[in-house]
């Protein structure tokens, strides 16, 4: 009779065992359709989790008693192991799904302001799911699924050894996300307005940063909507540091690194050279002071753009008409700001200050204004943009310093505390 009773009862669990991996598995197959049918994707993917918590509900008062005399019996381990690794990780995606299906409901709304409004809603639910993802990667390291018959075994092993592919990147992206969902609200000026300093550099002639720095201007910044956009060509920015046979420098002199002195000929030191430093923080304090120096208003940041990055944003806002009739699009972008940067022709204003000024405010509003459906190509491009450090951002708030530090996107050099070398590419000539 214990044999029969012992017989039915792995054949339940077996049972058990099977439906919980095939609702697992069904909810994870519908990652492959979120982004063509993010809605109906979620739906389903979060009927198959719950249906695969049903399944270890029965288990829970058990459970509930084994866990606490873990410790003390070790006989016991290999399950209070496995019930907090199975329980956990299911409470996590169930958390992550109550994200995505917030951040989906608000994204539809189509306003940016609405969107920052509404962020912190996702706050709670991806602190639930790393709290869980964390618990369960804990438990992750004690699992073994050598005590068990070989055909749950075989079972065990397949999902863990998907458990163990997938675990850092999920890691990641959650660590990343609810630290963006943090960050992006006082970025964008939802608290109050913001402004940062905007340098554009280009790519054609190589500086630390990402290029030579060509036009300065200023963006401020209200509740994610940009209401005061100003570039001119650095050259104009820097008219009260500029030297006249009458005054000599007309602001404190400052003394350039010793190969900007020794090889540019330079003795003082101007805002379009300022972007010695490979160490986008450490540039963006030099160009600020140098910025101050010229009369600029205060900003509470810098970001630099390269022209291929302005190039990536008309990849998703589509192409600019411009005033003189031409049309600027990602394929003639570089070219276009290069003749406007290099021009010789006599004109009445600086054709390069009126040409980025024409861009930036044609550009804004442009992608302010872009379709939610097309935000997910604007994320990826913010994204390789930033991996490629053709865009950067810093901050002078500590706080969100630090922020984008740990998102990547301050272009600060890494490991303070090691030997290691960087190489960095100038182009040095007059």
């Amino acid at each position: 009779m214990a044999l029969l009773i012992g017989y039915v009862a792995y054949r339940f669990l077996k049972y058990q065992f099977a439906t919980f991996t095939t609702e697992l598995d069904q909810a994870v197959s519908q990652v492959d359709r979120l982004e063509s049918q993010p809605e109906a994707a979620l739906a389903q993917a979060q009927f198959h989790l719950r249906a695969a918590r049903r399944v270890l509900q029965p288990y829970r008062p058990l459970a509930n008693l084994i866990i606490p005399q873990a410790e003390r019996l070790p006989a016991l381990q290999p399950i209070a192991s496995w019930w907090t690794f199975v329980d956990e990780a299911t409470m996590a995606g169930e958390s992550l799904l109550t994200a995505a299906q917030i951040g989906i409901r608000v994204a539809g709304a189509g306003q940016l302001a609405g969107l920052l409004d509404q962020m912190p809603l996702l706050e709670p639910p991806l602190a639930a799911a790393q709290d869980h993802f964390l618990r369960a990667q804990t438990a992750r390291s004690g699992l073994d699924p050598g005590w068990m018959p070989a055909s749950l075994a075989y079972r065990a092993e397949t999902a863990l050894a998907q458990w163990d592919t997938l675990a850092p990147l999920w890691q990641q992206n959650l660590a990343q996300t609810l630290r963006l969902v943090q960050t992006l609200p006082p970025a964008l000026g939802n608290s109050r307005p913001i402004t940062y300093l905007i340098i554009i550099q280009s790519s054609d002639n190589l500086r630390a940063t990402g290029g030579f720095l060509t036009s300065v201007g200023t963006m401020r910044l209200e509740r994610g909507r940009i209401t005061d956009l100003n570039i001119r060509d650095v050259t104009e920015a820097e008219f009260s540091t500029q030297w006249t046979p009458e005054e000599g420098f007309l602001s404190p002199r400052i003394v350039p690194p010793d190969p900007v002195r020794r090889y540019l000929g330079l003795g003082h030191w101007v805002m379009r050279d300022g972007n010695w430093w490979a160490d986008f923080p450490t540039t963006a304090r030099q160009v600020t002071q140098f910025w101050q120096l010229a009369g600029g208003q205060p900003v509470d940041g810098v970001i630099g753009v390269t022209d291929q990055a302005i190039a990536d944003l008309l990849a998703v806002a589509g192409p600019l008409s411009l005033a003189d009739g031409e049309t600027l699009n990602v394929n003639n972008m570089k070219v276009m700001a290069a003749q406007h940067i290099h021009s010789s022709q006599p004109s009445p204003v600086n054709k390069q200050s009126a040409f980025f000024q024409e861009v930036a405010v044609s550009l804004a509003p442009q992608l302010e204004q872009l379709p939610s459906e097309r935000w997910s190509f604007l994320i990826q491009q913010f994204q390789t943009m930033a991996r490629r450090h053709d865009l950067l951002l810093t901050s002078f708030d500590p706080n969100l310093a630090v922020a984008f530090h740990e998102l990547g996107l301050d272009g600060a050099l890494q490991g303070q505390t090691d030997d290691y070398i960087y190489l960095v590419e100038d182009n040095l000539a007059d």
